[in-house]
């Protein structure tokens, strides 16, 4: 916990068991850090009950229902499904959710970049319906026979490279010119 408080310059709190959160991959946690001064601009990290833990970056994107151009909770929950499967995105990529899959797929290559160079997997998180609406990039680690000194050095890693894929997502998507280098090129694809 230090550690993020000490990167970030921000407070943070440690929740053993909690029950109001699960993990990314809807099991049971031992213990969640996160910052409740505006959480979704902070890293967090959780363990879960089978030794997993994952860090997380800030939120990168939310995906709202104006995304969906639909007030229909049975479209949107359709829409969301085909979201997890990055497969499905070509069927998008012309149609109303086209912004949306192009920041999706920006935010795939940071983190496949970022991967490549740092040799930690850092994924592009796309929740499903249990977890909200809000995309983030999280590595993950097993956590099994380590001691507490393994566990927060492993954190320290890839709180970096989750930090590092943050940053380089919000240096593309804030500069015009990357920004658009990537939608021509991404796009160009879909013709």
């Amino acid at each position: 916990m230090e550690c993020l408080e000490n990167r970030y310059g921000k407070r943070y709190e440690i929740w053993f068991e909690p029950d109001i959160f699960k993990s990314i991959d809807n099991k049971k946690l031992k213990w969640y850090i996160s910052s409740h001064e505006i959480p979704t601009h902070n890293p967090s990290a959780e363990e879960t009950v089978d030794n997993e833990i994952s860090v997380h970056s800030a939120v990168t994107y939310r995906i709202d229902d104006i995304d969906f151009c639909s007030r229909d909770p049975d479209e949107e929950r359709k829409i969301r499904e085909e979201l997890q499967n990055r497969e499905s995105w070509e069927k998008h990529k012309r149609g109303k959710l086209r912004e949306l899959i192009a920041v999706l797929a920006f935010a795939d290559k940071v983190a496949e970049d970022v991967s490549e160079r740092t040799e930690i997997k850092v994924l592009h998180f796309i929740p499903n319906r249990h977890y909200g609406k809000k995309t983030f990039f999280c590595a993950m680690f097993d956590a099994k026979n380590l001691s507490d000194e393994q566990k927060m050095d492993e954190i320290q890693k890839l709180l970096s490279a989750v930090d590092l894929a943050f940053r380089e997502f919000e240096e593309g998507r804030h500069s015009k010119e990357k920004w658009e280098q990537f939608i021509k090129e991404y796009f160009k694809k879909a013709r």
